[in-house]
């Protein structure tokens, strides 16, 4: 087909970006060990109970981000914010937990924040 034709090309349809079902889900094994033994060194955990925490770390964390997603939706936003997080969390989580849940967040990225200044 020349260019003069008066024919445009036709672009292939875009495809859909993987879904996370594509994928095995993330594991969060390694990390709540960590800090099981952070908080209580002389306690074990079998590998089915940390299997268990892992897969409820996945579905709060998918949870979240849908909730969060949904409120940049309704918003009429493209940008996903700290803002969208806090408010999906806030949503989800009972009353104590969500804030306790701030608190530790906003801790974690003050924390952050300082040792990425002194590098």
């Amino acid at each position: 087909m020349a260019r003069g034709s008066g024919q445009r090309h036709r672009r292939r349809p875009r495809q859909m970006p993987s879904t996370t079902s594509d994928h095995r889900p993330a594991s969060f094994n390694s990390y709540i060990i960590k800090i099981l033994r952070e908080v209580q060194p002389s306690s074990q955990i079998s590998a089915q109970a940390v299997g268990a925490m892992s897969s409820l770390v996945n579905v709060l964390l998918d949870k979240i981000a849908t909730e969060a997603g949904q409120l940049v939706h309704r918003g009429r936003r493209r940008t996903l914010s700290q803002r969208d997080i806090q408010t999906a969390t806030r949503l989800l989580l009972p009353d104590s937990l969500s804030t306790y849940a701030m608190s530790a967040a906003d801790q974690a990225v003050a924390t952050y924040n300082l040792r990425s200044r002194r590098q």
